[in-house]
């Protein structure tokens, strides 16, 4: 069920799946290779900021975005063990800690602290991208989130029940809910690749990932009540939700009335066709989401690889990525996600947003994040989604599952 750190990196390098990049631009002094994954596949948003990017620096990147966030982390950790890395890349929480044991990314303080703009970033931001002891950052905010409740307003309405606010009202709320004679399912688990949307239900019911100490704490009786309750609910999702691995597919669902609850965030927000059906909701907590409620966020970061020849380049892109006019591009985009810098945050035209407003409540609770631990990693990329289905299919325990995943985060 799980792979050694050691395999995970070591890749063939004949079956390595390296993404091609665009024709470089013989006009550029300079041309960097950076890697992103869509969260909508419409979006142009990014490529758009490159060419404003070239503009002003003559410094061409070139972007590769066509794959999955579901694929990416494997082309990625392939392409480096071939040799064929970008000069830059998107990462999220989860993906950052095996790439610093690896020693693939460069560390940034120098560079931050000649960028003029680094001091705009919101400061409770800077914990998400460094190393675990706080003394090295490796990697630039980008896009920051929470997670959320998306609902069908509809759906609650003709049922005459009210969104949850306690994970015990969910459990009965989704037994409600559940039509399936009518094709109408409760909640979409997400089987096949939907830890962050899984961690944020057991963060929400009071689990911790470690202790002050900075020992794995994972493995609590709040984080089995919890994961109790979200294994319960398996009985009324859609036949699909075991092996279910895209955000986007479960926002379709959601739309055509398939599903009445899933977990996304504000991307998930971005992607609705017809938002007027869909309301916004703090994921259910234990007690019901007062001021001492934990929420689970997670940033997606730009770093910068060991192996770049064009190192001050690169950060000159990623720092871009960072300051106000990429912000409010992304964060207005169908891309989603709450801005990285106080300035936009603050920016009027997200006063009538309410995926945004509530996100950035919730940010004003207690947060945790998956630690930077080798762990998380593992716990990503191959030991969560089978550990998730073996309970779902009665095949190990709730319990057994919660160990499962503590095992894995604890491996270094």
């Amino acid at each position: 069920m799980q792979k050694s750190t050691k395999k995970w990196l070591a890749a063939s390098l004949v079956a390595a799946l390296v993404v091609g990049f665009a024709p470089q631009a013989s006009s550029a002094t300079t041309t960097i290779n950076y890697w992103y994954w869509k969260e909508n596949p419409s979006s142009t948003v990014v490529r758009d900021l490159a060419v404003k990017f070239e503009a002003k620096t003559g410094i061409h990147v070139n972007i590769s975005d066509d794959v999955t966030s579901a694929n990416y982390f494997n082309n990625l950790t392939n392409a480096i063990a071939a040799g064929n890395a970008p000069d830059a890349t998107e990462l999220n929480t989860p993906q950052l800690p095996q790439l610093l044991k690896a020693n693939a990314l460069a560390p940034l303080n120098a560079n931050i602290k000649t960028w003029s703009k680094s001091s705009d970033v919101t400061s409770s931001l800077w914990k998400w991208v460094k190393s675990a002891d706080g003394k090295t950052t490796y990697a630039l905010p980008w896009k920051y989130l929470m997670f959320l409740m998306l609902y069908r307003k509809d759906t609650f309405a003709a049922a005459g029940i009210k969104v949850p606010t306690t994970q015990k009202e969910f459990l009965a709320a989704a037994a409600k809910l559940y039509k399936p004679d009518k094709g109408q399912y409760a909640f979409n688990l997400r089987g096949a690749n939907g830890s962050d949307q899984w961690a944020s239900f057991m963060v929400a019911g009071g689990a911790k990932f470690t202790n002050i100490s900075g020992d794995i704490a994972f493995d609590s009786q709040l984080t089995r009540d919890a994961n109790n309750i979200y294994i319960s609910s398996y009985k009324y999702a859609p036949p699909s939700t075991i092996t279910s691995n895209s955000g986007t597919a479960l926002v379709n669902e959601l739309e055509a009335g398939v599903t009445a609850m899933v977990i996304n965030h504000i991307g998930g927000a971005r992607a609705l066709k017809n938002p007027a059906n869909v309301g916004f909701a703090p994921i259910p907590s234990r007690k019901g989401g007062d001021a001492r409620t934990t929420y689970m966020g997670t940033m997606n970061m730009n770093a910068i690889l060991n192996t770049s020849k064009q190192k001050d380049a690169a950060f000159k892109w990623i720092s871009y990525l960072a300051e106000n006019e990429a912000q409010l591009a992304v964060a207005q985009s169908k891309e989603g996600f709450l801005p990285v810098t106080n300035t936009v945050a603050a920016d009027p035209s997200f006063k009538d947003d309410a995926a945004f407003q509530l996100s950035a409540q919730l940010a004003q609770h207690p947060t945790l994040a998956w630690p930077t631990v080798p762990g998380t990693t593992i716990v990503a990329t191959t030991a969560w989604a089978p550990a998730m289905q073996s309970a779902l299919l009665g095949k190990s325990t709730s319990d057994d599952m919660v160990r499962a995943v503590a095992a894995a985060l604890a491996q270094r």
